[in-house]
């Protein structure tokens, strides 16, 4: 931003971030990104608490064991079919 400031007059480089920021907004479904957004950043920072307090092997298991519970869920919430395949490859990349 401070680049783009410096290239910019002071005004339209405020008018355009503004514009930016009022665009961003108008949609009624972009209110919807809150919720996801908000948990991404509490996970974020669960993480690197949990980082700090657990051993690095746990750490790694546990953080390996996400992806094996997102394929889990997927399956019994929404109500997915993966394939054999699929399975195997979610057991290679969480091994």
């Amino acid at each position: 931003l401070a680049l783009a400031a410096r290239a910019e007059p002071s005004g339209s480089f405020l008018q355009k971030l503004r514009g930016a920021a009022e665009g961003a907004y108008a949609e009624p479904g972009s209110y919807v990104l809150v919720v996801p957004a908000a948990l991404y950043a509490v996970q974020n920072n669960l993480q690197y608490v949990a980082a700090s307090n657990l051993e690095p092997a746990v750490f790694q298991l546990l953080y390996q064991m996400k992806l094996l519970t997102t394929a889990f869920f997927s399956v019994v919430l929404l109500g997915r079919r993966l394939a054999a395949r699929q399975w195997s490859g979610i057991a290679l990349l969480a091994a």
